[in-house]
C-alpha cells in the first residue's frame, strides 16, 4: 500500500492510498541548463522549484525529508506530491550497568526511537564510605569540605554537591557526613545534622532556615520518608542526605562523561573514578578523595593537611576473615540473610556488608552499622524491593528524624 499527500492551498493534507505499482517508477532525470545565455540560471531553478512542493510553507524541494507527527516523517517527491515514511524501531539490546543498577529507557532526539541510558549514582554514609556513580566503592576519613560532583565542562550555571565530613569518633579515627551541601544557580541548600540523637536536620537556603516543602527558582526540597530530598527538575537532579548517608541521581543525557569530584566520572566504567582535580586518573581513589577539599574559611588545616586513613581489609579474605567475623555486629549479618533475598540478585550486597563490618568493628557501640543497612534498603527499594528490615535490629535502628516521620520500610 503507498501512500500520498497532497498540500491544499488551505494548508491542509489531503491523503490518498492505493496499491503500489508492481515496477518501480521512472527515476526523474535532473533538470538541465544551457550555457548559451545568462538567464538558463535562473530558467534551472525555476524548473527545480516546480517539480518540489511548492503550495507548503515553507516551500519543499524535491527529496527534502522532514517530520509531521506521530514518528511520520514526509518526503517530498514532485508538483506538491509528499510521501509518507513511518519511523521503525528496533528495540536496542540492555546494557549491564557498571553501579549494578537497571538501566533506564531514554527516548532519542528525535522522539521517536527509544535507547538505553546508565544513570549517575553515588551514595556515601557511615564514616564514610562511598560507591562512585560508576559502582567503584571505597572510604576515606577526611573531615573536610569536598566536592562531591560538579561538572568537568560547564554547562549548568553553579551547579554542584558538597559533603562537609566531622569526625564522629572521639579517637579522631573516623568520619561522618555532618552537611550536604547543592548549589544551583543564585541558590545553596545545606541539609545540616544538628543533632543525631534523636537525629536532627536543619535545612538552609542561602543561609536561611526555610520551611518545607520549598519551592523557588527550579529548585525544591521535601520530606521522603526519612530522607530529605533537592529535586532540580530542569536537570533531571535528585540529592537525598537524612543525617547518616546521602545519594546523588543524575541523568547520563545530561552529565555523563561530565562529572568531577569524590563521586567519579560517570562514564559506565571504574576505570577512571579516581581522578585528581587536575585530570590525572590514580589507582587510589582514597588518595584522590583528598584532593577534592574545598576553600572553607571554619577549617583553615584542611588544605594542607592529610587525614587518610587506610581501609583495614574487611571481605572474606585469607587472614582477615576471622578478625572481621569476630567483632562485627550482628546486624551487618542481616544485608546477607534471606531478608533482602529478593534484592541480592538486583543490588549486589558485598560493599554494605564490608563497610557495616567495617563501621562495627573500629568503631564499637556507634550505631553506625544502621547507616549500611539503611543505604542497601534505599538501594533495594529504589529496584522495587521494599523490606521492613528495621523490626529486625531489635531496636538499634529506629530511624528517627525530626523532621520527617518513618514510613518503615526505608
Amino acid at each position: 500500500m503507498c501512500h500520498y499527500a497532497y498540500c491544499l492551498k488551505s494548508c491542509e493534507l489531503e491523503f490518498l492510498n492505493f496499491s503500489c505499482p508492481s515496477t518501480p517508477s521512472t527515476t526523474l532525470s535532473p533538470p538541465t541548463t544551457t550555457t548559451t545565455a545568462p538567464s538558463s540560471t535562473a530558467s534551472s531553478v525555476s524548473t527545480t522549484l516546480t517539480r518540489g512542493c511548492l503550495d507548503f510553507n515553507p516551500p519543499r524541494k524535491e527529496n527534502e525529508t522532514w517530520w509531521l507527527c506521530n514518528c511520520t516523517m514526509a518526503v517530498c517527491k514532485h508538483d506538491s506530491t509528499v510521501e509518507l515514511v513511518e519511523v521503525e524501531c528496533d528495540p536496542p539490546p540492555m546494557p549491564t550497568c557498571s553501579n549494578g543498577l537497571t538501566p533506564v529507557r531514554v527516548k532519542d532526539p528525535d522522539g521517536c526511537c527509544w535507547h538505553w541510558e546508565c544513570d549517575c549514582y553515588c551514595t556515601g554514609w557511615g564514616d564514610p564510605h562511598y560507591v562512585t556513580f560508576d559502582g567503584l566503592y571505597y572510604s576515606h576519613q577526611g573531615a573536610c569540605t569536598y566536592v562531591l560532583v560538579e561538572e568537568a565542562v560547564p554547562t549548568v550555571d553553579g551547579f554542584g554537591v558538597y559533603v562537609d565530613n566531622y569526625h564522629c569518633d572521639p579517637r579522631d579515627r573516623v568520619s561522618c557526613p555532618r552537611t550536604l551541601i547543592v548549589r544551583h544557580e543564585t541558590q545553596e541548600v545545606r541539609l545540616e545534622t544538628v543533632q543525631m540523637a534523636p537525629m536532627t536536620v536543619q535545612v538552609q537556603v542561602n543561609r536561611q532556615a526555610v520551611a518545607l516543602p520549598y519551592k523557588k527558582y527550579g529548585l525544591q526540597v521535601y520530606e521522603s520518608g526519612i530522607n530529605l530530598v533537592v529535586a532540580i527538575p530542569e536537570l533531571g537532579a535528585l540529592v537525598s542526605y537524612n543525617g547518616l548517608a546521602f545519594s546523588i541521581r543524575l541523568p547520563y543525557r545530561l552529565f555523563g562523561n561530565n562529572t568531577k569530584g569524590q563521586c567519579g566520572t560517570c562514564t559506565n566504567t571504574t576505570v577512571d573514578d579516581c581522578v585528581l582535580p587536575s585530570g590525572e586518573v590514580v589507582d587510589n581513589c582514597e588518595v584522590a578523595a583528598d584532593q577534592w577539599a574545598v576553600n572553607d574559611p571554619s577549617k583553615p588545616q584542611c588544605p594542607h593537611t592529610s587525614f587518610t586513613t587506610q581501609r583495614p581489609a574487611t571481605s572474606p579474605s585469607a587472614g582477615s576473615t576471622a578478625g572481621s567475623k569476630a567483632c562485627a555486629s550482628p546486624l551487618c549479618e542481616l544485608i546477607k540473610d534471606s531478608l533482602f533475598a529478593q534484592c541480592h540478585a538486583l543490588v549486589p550486597p558485598q560493599h554494605y556488608y564490608d563497610a557495616c563490618v567495617f563501621d562495627s568493628c573500629l568503631v564499637t557501640d556507634s550505631g553506625l552499622e544502621c547507616a549500611s543497612l539503611q543505604t542497601y534498603a534505599a538501594l533495594c527499594a529504589q529496584e522495587g524491593i521494599c523490606v521492613d528490615w528495621r523490626n529486625h535490629t531489635r531496636g538499634a535502628c529506629r530511624g528517627n528524624l525530626e523532621v520527617a516521620e518513618d514510613t518503615g520500610q526505608s
